[in-house]
């Protein structure tokens, strides 16, 4: 490609680690504020969540999403997201789309490479995953 798509970063705070993975689509606009925006809204939203890093993260993807469906700019842009937060020997991960997060283990006494997800990747062409992508995009578009 002409030009990158994808954004991610890492942000140190303290004795905590937050980081991101974002894949954009049709353009890197959309990947590199959805980056941003989690890095500078990340840690005023845990304290809000009363260190709930869970509904952060549920929180920030809701209002995130919101502002790039709200901006005329990405209209024909996208992102997918891999955010990951660790904090006290404790990994949490979120994804959006098709970004998908695993842990590499060597497993047994031969030591054998093991791939573990941590994040689950929806299937579009099952019905159950495709009637919940039609009812978020009609959410949307009101």
């Amino acid at each position: 490609r002409k030009a990158m798509e994808d954004a991610h970063f890492y942000l140190p705070s303290g004795d905590s680690h937050l980081f991101g993975v974002f894949d954009g689509h049709a353009g890197g606009d959309a990947a590199n504020y959805v980056c941003e925006q989690f890095k500078q809204r990340f840690f005023t939203q845990l304290k809000e969540c009363n260190n709930d890093v869970y509904a952060t993260f549920q929180k920030l993807f809701v209002d995130i999403e919101k502002d790039v469906c709200s901006n005329e700019k990405f209209d024909w842009q996208g992102t997918t997201a891999v955010v990951g937060f660790i904090f006290n020997r404790k990994l949490w991960i979120a994804n959006l789309g098709d970004s998908e997060a695993n842990i590499y283990r060597k497993i047994g006494e031969d030591r054998t490479l093991k791939s573990i997800p941590l994040s689950y990747v929806h299937d579009w062409s099952h019905p159950k995953d495709a009637q919940r992508g039609t009812a978020a995009i009609g959410k949307w578009k009101k």
